[in-house]
């Protein structure tokens, strides 16, 4: 795997770290729909990654 590659896949797993725990925080209980969507930054190697999904919370009848 090249340096690049792996800068990707750490970039995909934070990204995926931090979408769940804002959603924990916020009290959801599913993401749905998750999408992840990456780019080059600069000429140097940088990379963008972003994520995005829908949050939902159920509706607990007791």
């Amino acid at each position: 795997m090249t340096v690049y590659e792996s800068l990707l896949e750490r970039g995909r797993r934070e990204a995926v770290v931090r979408m769940k725990k804002l959603a924990d925080e916020q009290h959801y209980d599913q993401i749905y729909g998750v999408r992840i969507e990456t780019s080059a930054v600069d000429e140097g190697g940088g990379v963008e990654v972003l994520e995005y999904g829908t949050a939902v919370k159920s509706n607990h009848l007791n």
